[in-house]
């Protein structure tokens, strides 16, 4: 019961945060082509008992992430009885234990009140509540980033033992295989850490090793993979890193190119994290922007005239991550740099540490003001919204082609440019799922207008479906490059909310 009055305002926030991740979650989550596919890989390892070995598809570089995501979420997605909202409450549970672990840490380095704030500010504004409540690798970065920065804390600050030093090379190997642009920050941290250790240089050489073991092993399923197959992903990320081919990569942009890249990214990450301006515009943008851009370089200076080892190092990490991004010369989504979140909402909270001048904490308060009342709004906007319910558009077109097919073996293709997988998906988890041979029943899936009658005849009918190779059991199709035999389209109905299923018979 003391436990409860003391850490009474901790446990409502811990509160609010789950409400605001789990409120209509099923309605509102994100289902569409890599959610889709993530689950389709998840029964395959059901179906089979087997692991796969390769995660998912990167956006460049021809490259794959380590499977370890498809790993978490497999209890989740069977306890929630296949049900897509099983993977997207346990994204939902792993916001609200970063809220909590913010709190820790923002304590320990700045004090209670900045606890609370950093621990708030994740749980409540717009954008970490969205990333929070869909399945999707990249929305566990801000967990595992934030668990980075505690051990970054005990090798740095404490009293660093082997297991310590091993964590922290499990969390490099975790991080590795939710984002390959998360590596950025693992390495920023991993200098600062080794700057801070210079003076304790047989610890840092004890160490390394341990981290290189802990990396090895949370990658293993990774590395076996690359053994099997020449590693052909190994190469793929040298390529990228020589940036011979692609070009995404420069490493002697002329200073106002670089400049240009990391001023824009980080504007947007800090728009976007405190205001969720890429959201919808908001004309409030720019000023959330300022305001923290001047209260955290206030505070850098406080930290630097009345030295703060922690706040200094804090910026110094995400100046270093933002730095490093200047180099990449393609559109850095948002998605990419989630580990930015606890470092942003670290340095406000911060700001509020005892050594603050009274005048800097009023200031800081108003900001605050402005925050929380333009992004609380947001966020219950944005969860009391018009559901989209794509799992369940997803689940109504599978079980109107099942019920269509009437026991009888179909394939079930897609129009050019209609992505299947949230489809497929349900299809594979019904009492019938579709063949992978061909048969003379197929269904044509077609979003956003009726089905072409062009399908009628194209030659590539066949050539649509997931494309990674773990799921190849589950296109629902033969794999023909090219079939160019007669078929009728019998029928073309509107089945769900912009999506047409038309039943192709083959003569």
């Amino acid at each position: 019961m003391n436990w409860l009055k003391k850490h009474w305002l901790l446990i409502v926030i811990l509160i609010i945060a789950l409400a605001f991740r789990l409120y209509r979650i099923e309605s509102t989550m994100t289902f569409l082509e890599d959610e889709g596919r993530d689950l389709l890989i998840v029964k395959r390892m059901i179906d089979t008992g087997r692991p796969v070995l390769l995660g998912p598809q990167t956006s460049t570089g021809n490259m794959y992430l380590g499977p370890l995501y498809y790993y978490l979420i497999t209890p989740a997605l069977y306890l929630a009885g296949m049900n897509p909202v099983g993977p997207a409450i346990l994204i939902a549970l792993s916001g609200v234990l970063t809220v909590y672990l913010l709190y820790y840490l923002g304590k320990k380095w700045f004090g209670t009140a900045a606890g609370y704030l950093a621990a708030i500010l994740f749980a409540v504004l717009p954008y970490s509540v969205m990333v929070t409540r869909a399945s999707w690798n990249p929305n566990l970065v801000p967990l595992i980033a934030t668990i980075m920065l505690i051990i970054y804390d005990r090798l740095v600050y404490g009293r660093a033992t082997l297991k310590t030093w091993f964590a922290y090379g499990l969390a490099i190997g975790v991080m590795a295989q939710l984002h390959y642009m998360a590596l950025v920050y693992c390495g920023i941290l991993s200098l600062s850490i080794a700057w801070n250790k210079r003076k304790d240089f047989i610890q840092l050489v004890r160490g390394v090793p341990l981290v290189m073991i802990g990396l090895i092993f949370m990658l293993l399923p990774f590395i076996v993979f690359e053994i099997r197959n020449n590693w052909v992903n190994t190469h793929a990320i040298a390529r990228f890193m020589q940036a011979k081919e692609e070009k995404i990569i420069r490493y002697d942009p002329p200073l106002w190119l670089w400049w240009g890249k990391v001023s824009k990214t980080s504007y947007r990450l800090i728009g976007n994290s405190l205001a969720g301006s890429e959201m919808s515009a908001q004309p409030v943008t720019p000023y959330i922007a300022a305001g923290f851009i001047v209260l955290v370089l206030l505070s850098l200076a406080l930290a630097i005239s009345h030295p703060n080892k922690i706040y200094l190092n804090l910026f110094i990490i995400f100046l270093g991550c933002m730095a490093v991004l200047g180099i990449y010369q393609e559109n850095i989504h948002l998605h990419y740099i989630e580990f930015a979140l606890p470092l942003i909402f670290l340095a406000l909270a911060g700001v509020f540490r005892p050594q603050s001048p009274k005048w800097l904490v009023t200031t800081g308060s108003l900001f605050l003001l402005l925050v929380f009342g333009f992004g609380i709004t947001r966020s219950l906007g944005y969860i009391t919204s018009g559901a989209t319910h794509q799992a369940k558009k997803a689940r109504d077109v599978a079980a109107y082609i099942v019920a269509k097919a009437g026991g009888e073996p179909y394939n079930v293709v897609s129009t050019q440019g209609t992505y299947t997988t949230p489809f497929q998906y349900f299809l594979a988890v019904s009492p019938h799922p579709p063949s992978n041979l061909l048969t003379k029943q197929v269904f044509d899936i077609c979003a956003g207008y009726p089905c072409p009658i062009d399908d009628e005849t194209t030659t590539l009918l066949f050539l649509t479906g997931p494309g990674h190779p773990s799921i190849a059991n589950y296109l629902g199709h033969p794999e023909l490059n090219s079939y160019s035999l007669k078929r009728q389209m019998v029928s073309n109905e509107h089945v769900s909310v912009g999506i047409w299923v038309a039943e192709i018979v083959l003569e």
